[in-house]
């Protein structure tokens, strides 16, 4: 259901009918059914707004990687953003209007993490402003999306609120904001390949788990179609673990602990964040793809290279010394506290925070022609990996004790009512939620460390 101000009406994604009978068959199935709200701001013509009394914010002026490692080159150079703010009349304006924002006054979740600008007024009362980042849809789009403006307020409120805003005096709106509302189904019926537990071979991806965004609904469908292809064939599921990708932990976090409001991915709910970075994603996930078929030979020979690459150029930085004299020059890029001993390596130079390797290697042959021979993705990797070796193992260390209550797996069947010492509480939450592993149980809320010890020492009878 779509919400302008007190108007509402049917619809489905934009330009598309809604789904009308869908949610009470699988009602009818024994699914779980609730209700989520979100909303999205007004598309405003850029050619009404005024950008020279604006705030410009530019794009990075160089890629080092885009969103693929194969080095593909933008044909465009980036559009800049602006940015605005509201002011006290503008909140004025929303405050007098509040009873016909939808997405305030019903009682529904919505999104905690992308509010209402009627949420945020009413919220955050001591704010004189909020931030409005005006974001281009394209180059040969007229359109522009108004990032914090997000409301279900009727369009003439929308339209008499963004004129008192600096830029805007003169704004026309192309398509209002509105508030949607619609159905989703509780996640923890869903194994982590996203197959439903009530019905086999059903899979469920996108808001319909109650997530909110595009990426975490891009993220669900494609483990959907990976699993669903694969079961097809009669293969091995395709899972990814919390350590290995966000999509892991989002999959995870949706079907043991469930959700009451919009879900979206953040670094924060990922504790291993450290291994999971976006100039790492080829190395940890490229055999995973390759070997289910995802990406060709040539691209995992390419990938195999760099890990290659990696190792040997760390090794000779391990064992290739620096002379004293050079060493000399070096410290002064470093904390005149810091004391360097004779024959350090590259390596254990590397390590100060203030030297990084295009200053290290203005005074040593080897790692100049390293740099040169070498593109920036693999030289960033070993940086990256010498500075942060320790915390890094620090971290593989935790992952690998984890592992360890992972492998221990749960059957389907397993009845938790016949282990008397269990608490009725875990007995209901792992029964509803049927967890694979020792390690998925120890995640569920309510469940408690001696829980999962008695657990531990059931399965392993």
């Amino acid at each position: 259901m779509i919400f302008i101000g007190q108007n509402k009406f049917l619809g489905g994604r934009s330009g598309e009918k809604n789904s009308c009978g869908l949610t009470e068959q699988l009602k009818n199935l024994g699914f779980e059914s609730n209700r989520l709200k979100t909303g999205t701001s007004p598309r405003v013509d850029k050619r009404t707004i005024n950008y020279d009394i604006l705030e410009e914010q530019t794009g990075d002026n160089e890629f080092d990687n885009g969103f693929s490692f194969d080095n593909i080159k933008s044909m465009f150079d980036p559009l800049s953003c602006y940015m605005t703010y509201t002011n006290d009349k503008v909140h004025k304006i929303i405050n007098d209007n509040i009873k016909e924002s939808y997405i305030y006054s019903n009682n529904i979740k919505g999104p905690r993490y992308c509010p209402s600008i009627e949420d945020k007024i009413i919220r955050f009362v001591s704010k004189n402003s909020h931030q409005i980042f005006i974001e281009p849809d394209g180059y040969n789009s007229m359109e522009v999306y108004l990032n914090g403006f997000s409301t279900s307020l009727s369009i003439n409120t929308q339209i008499k609120a963004l004129k008192l805003i600096k830029g805007f005096e003169n704004i026309k709106i192309i398509k209002p904001g509105y508030s949607v509302e619609y159905d989703f189904f509780n996640p923890m019926g869903l194994y982590h390949t996203m197959e439903t537990k009530i019905v086999a071979n059903l899979f469920m991806a996108g808001q319909i788990n109650g997530t909110t965004g595009y990426e975490e609904a891009a993220c669900q469908g494609l483990m959907a179609g990976i699993n669903a292809s694969l079961k097809i064939k009669d293969n091995h599921e395709f899972i990814i673990k919390r350590n290995e990708g966000y999509i892991g932990v989002l999959i995870d976090d949706l079907i043991t602990k469930g959700t009451e409001e919009p879900y979206r991915m953040f670094t924060s709910r990922a504790e291993y964040r450290l291994s999971l970075r976006q100039d790492n994603a080829d190395i940890r996930l490229s055999k995973k793809s390759y070997e289910i078929g995802l990406i060709p030979d040539d691209k995992m020979s390419k990938i195999n290279n760099k890990i290659h690459d990696i190792q040997q150029i760390i090794h000779c930085l391990k064992k290739t010394k620096i002379s004293n004299e050079n060493a000399d020059i070096i410290m002064n890029y470093v904390n005149k506290n810091d004391v360097f001993n004779n024959n350090l390596s590259l390596y254990d130079i590397l390590l100060r925070p203030q030297l990084n390797i295009n200053i290290i290697s203005k005074f040593n042959d080897i790692l100049m022609n390293i740099v040169k021979c070498y593109d920036k993705s693999t030289i960033q990797q070993v940086e990256i990996n010498v500075k942060y070796e320790h915390y890094l193992k620090r971290e593989n260390d935790m992952i690998n004790k984890i592992n360890y209550i992972e492998s221990f797996y749960i059957k389907n069947d397993f009845d938790y009512n016949n282990i008397k010492s269990l608490s009725n509480e875990a007995k209901e939450k792992l029964s509803k939620i049927k967890p694979k592993t020792l390690g998925q149980a120890s995640r569920i809320s309510g469940i408690s460390p001696a829980d999962i010890a008695i657990l531990a020492i059931k399965i392993r009878n």
